[in-house]
C-alpha cells in the first residue's frame, strides 16, 4: 500500500538533514574571502553605491568607456550578502571593465571633479584599483567560482528533491578543491573520509611545482606581467 506524504509526514516524521548545505557553502566561501583581508566585498559594494545615486556619474562613466575603446559602459550589478557565491558573475563584469574603472576613477575624476577626491568612497575604490595584486586576487576568485564551487551551486537550486545526492556532491566539491593544490596520489582512489583528513596545510603534501597547480591562467600571465 502506498502511503501519501501527508500520512507519513503525521505518522513518522521527517527526517532531520541539518541545515541547508547551500548556506553552509555559500558561508565558507565568505568567511575564506573575509580571512584575506583583501575588501573585495567592501570595493563591490562602493562601487555599486558610487553609480546607483548618481545618474551624472552613470553618464560619465559610460562617455568614458565610449571615448575610451568605443565599447559600452557597462555597471557593477549588487549582490546580495547571503548568497554569496553569486558574486562570481559580478566579480567577472569588474574584471571586464577594469580598464574602464582606472580610466574612470584614476584619471577622469580627478581632472574634473576634484571635490570628490575626498569622498570615503572614492578613496576606498581608489586604492584598491591602484593595488597591483587586486586584479590577480579578482581573476583567483572568477577561478575558484566556476572551477570549484559553481556547479554544486547550480545543481542544488533546483526545485527537486536532491538528498539523495548531497553526499556524493559534497565528496566532488572536495576533490575539486583539493585537486587545484595537493598532490594527485594523496586524492587518488581515497574515500571522502580520508580526503578530508589530509593535511592539506602541510606543504609537502601540496603541489609544489608552478606547472602542476590547476590556477586560473590569466594569474600566470598578470603575475610574470608584475614580475
Amino acid at each position: 500500500m502506498v502511503r501519501s506524504s501527508s500520512t507519513i509526514k503525521s505518522n513518522i516524521g521527517l527526517i532531520h538533514i541539518g541545515s541547508c548545505p547551500l548556506h553552509l557553502i555559500h558561508n565558507s566561501f565568505k568567511i575564506g574571502i573575509d580571512s584575506t583581508n583583501w575588501s573585495i566585498e567592501e570595493f563591490l559594494n562602493n562601487l555599486v553605491f558610487w553609480f546607483s545615486r548618481s545618474p551624472s556619474r552613470r553618464e560619465d562613466y559610460l562617455k568614458v568607456a565610449k571615448n575610451l575603446s568605443n565599447d559600452i559602459g557597462k555597471f557593477i550589478r549588487r549582490f546580495i550578502i547571503t548568497r554569496w557565491l553569486n558574486v562570481g558573475p559580478i566579480i567577472e563584469r569588474v574584471i571586464e571593465q577594469w580598464t574602464n574603472l582606472n580610466e574612470y576613477f584614476i584619471r577622469f575624476i580627478p581632472m574634473n571633479y576634484k571635490i570628490l577626491l575626498n569622498n570615503h568612497h572614492y578613496i576606498q575604490i581608489k586604492k584598491i584599483l591602484e593595488t597591483k595584486s587586486t586584479l590577480i586576487r579578482l581573476n583567483f576568485l572568477v577561478f575558484l567560482y566556476h572551477n570549484i564551487y559553481e556547479q554544486i551551486l547550480i545543481w542544488f537550486q533546483q526545485t527537486q528533491p536532491l538528498i539523495h545526492v548531497l553526499y556524493d556532491e559534497c565528496e566532488q566539491l572536495i576533490r575539486r578543491l583539493f585537486s587545484c593544490f595537493i598532490n594527485e596520489d594523496l586524492i587518488q582512489n581515497k574515500t571522502l573520509h580520508e580526503l578530508i583528513n589530509i593535511s592539506f596545510h602541510n606543504q609537502t603534501n601540496q603541489k609544489c611545482d608552478s606547472s602542476k597547480l590547476f590556477l586560473f591562467h590569466e594569474n600566470f600571465v598578470l603575475l610574470r606581467f608584475q614580475n
